[in-house]
């Protein structure tokens, strides 16, 4: 690793002794100094150079050894040096440690599994497992591979809760840690070799792809969303990785997408490297309702976090209108969890203060999402952008009318008027539209036929069994298009 040091002064002669013990002999140099004073051309048998002469030098890092280093980071970053290579000394430090724990992973109890001999070991890799998105679908992922016979250990980088702990060791898996995490490689590595293929999910987890990759035939799932988030997903980790951002090393994973939207998104950066799409699957909980008794309520529900990329606001927006046209006939649930003191809530609060049937539920764990599904009637996704939404799903899983933005990956899956409806994205109009044809046609056979759809919809492509024959497949097709190290 080459390094510039910013600063001679006293901050770095007093620490220049533990910064010299720090660099591996036979891996680390300094190259040269810089400094603004410019009195001084050689300080420890190196080069002084002012820093505007910085863009003349080969290095992997600055490092700013100096009490001033709000002033020196804005001097470089206006200099066209890239923030992520712009170090101060205790961060340098901190990433020499982690370097230095390549190998060292922490089990959290290495839980003995049968193995098919036939099917392998698999490691299954993301940092920031919980119970949402893209973590949700890779844990659906190692239950199918239980099933089938391979033996299964997630990977993390960073500290994981200890409900996730607790609820892989339920599952009957192993999870571990990657101390050395972002700095991957190395002995780490060694690790890695014990397992016969590794899926890595989300593209933000693009350390271990190209690490893992290089001895292991290597899945790479991709969920970003064309949207906001998603957008800042890619770009925070191209500038953060950006010795890794070349698209040659990608024809060594296998990628994959969720579906055609993420896709569409990764190659927007890397053309041509998504092999196939490959949508998740959700274990069968469905209890389909009965038809509506009479003299009950039509229940709506929104569910997922209360933040506006969700749509909350056209929900309500509709939901208003609705009873001022039906009154006392629908209830409208807004389920998931919020942040009382968040701007968004709270206006939605404002909005719907005097509509009783309006109701804010908080979040709710599976066993009570059970117990939610068996009373709504029609699930509404309004998010104004989506991959491929877990909720949508669950609807139909449960047999439910299910209405969503044209925004998401769902659409790959309904058609208008057939299976669901499909509103567009942004238009509270067109979302009450959809649900006042919900409320007038209840009864009819059309409303009854189109929640069996969705049913049938969930059952050909979503089901587990569905999931656990495409992952298998690209699995296999990964193994056998495996080359190893080759750029």
């Amino acid at each position: 690793m080459k390094i510039v040091v910013f600063g001679i002064g006293k901050y770095y002669q007093n620490r220049a002794e533990e910064l010299h013990n720090i660099l591996e002999k036979d891996t680390d140099e300094i190259v040269a100094f810089i400094d603004n004073g410019g009195e001084i051309s050689r300080y420890e048998d190196k080069s002084v150079y002012k820093p505007d002469k910085l863009a003349g030098l080969m290095y992997d890092y600055v490092v700013i050894m100096s009490s001033y280093y709000d002033e020196m980071y804005s001097q470089l970053i206006s200099l066209g040096v890239r923030q992520s290579d712009i170090l101060d000394y205790y961060a340098f430090k901190r990433m020499k440690e982690l370097i230095q724990r390549q190998g060292d992973v922490l089990f959290y109890s290495q839980i003995k599994q049968p193995l098919d001999s036939k099917k392998g070991k698999v490691l299954l890799v993301q940092n920031g497992l919980t119970f949402n998105g893209g973590p949700v679908a890779l844990m659906q992922a190692a239950m199918v591979l239980r099933s089938k016979g391979y033996q299964v250990t997630f990977a993390t980088g960073d500290s994981p809760d200890e409900q996730v702990i607790r609820y892989i060791n339920e599952m009957g898996m192993s999870l571990c840690v990657f101390q050395s995490y972002p700095y991957i490689g190395g002995r780490d590595l060694d690790v890695v070799k014990e397992y016969d293929s590794v899926i890595v999910n989300v593209f933000p987890s693009i350390p271990y792809a190209y690490e893992f990759s290089s001895v292991r035939p290597t899945l790479w799932w991709i969920h970003e969303n064309p949207d906001g988030f998603g957008e800042a997903a890619y770009a925070e980790t191209k500038e953060r990785f950006y010795r890794l951002d070349a698209s040659a090393w990608m024809n060594r994973p296998r990628i994959v997408a969720v579906n055609n939207r993420a896709k569409d998104v990764f190659e927007s950066y890397y053309p041509g490297k998504v092999k196939d799409t490959m949508a998740y699957g959700l274990p069968d909980e469905g209890d389909v309702a009965p038809s509506l008794k009479k003299g009950e309520k039509i229940v709506f529900a929104i569910v997922g976090t209360v933040i506006q990329r969700k749509g909350q606001d056209l929900f309500i927006e509709a939901a208003k209108r609705l009873t001022k046209r039906y009154p006392g006939k629908c209830e409208f649930w807004i389920v998931g969890g919020y942040n009382p003191e968040d701007v968004y809530y709270q206006k939605l609060l404002d909005e719907s203060q005097d509509e009783p049937s309006i109701r804010f539920m908080g979040l709710k764990n599976r066993e009570e999402m059970r117990e939610i599904y068996k009373q709504i009637d029609v699930s509404v996704c309004a998010s104004r952008s989506e991959c491929l939404q877990i909720v949508t799903v669950e609807g139909m899983m449960h047999g439910k009318m299910c209405i969503t933005t044209d925004a998401t990956g769902m659409t790959e899956y309904i058609t208008d008027g057939d299976n669901g409806m499909v509103f567009e994205s942004e238009n509270a109009d067109a979302l009450y539209g959809k649900m006042l044809w919900c409320i007038e046609h209840y009864d009819d056979e059309e409303f009854i036929c189109m929640r069996k759809k969705a049913r049938d919809t969930y059952e050909s492509y979503f089901t587990m069994e569905a999931f656990g024959e495409s992952l298998v497949k690209q699995l296999e097709l990964t193994k056998q298009n495996w080359k190893g190290d080759l750029e």
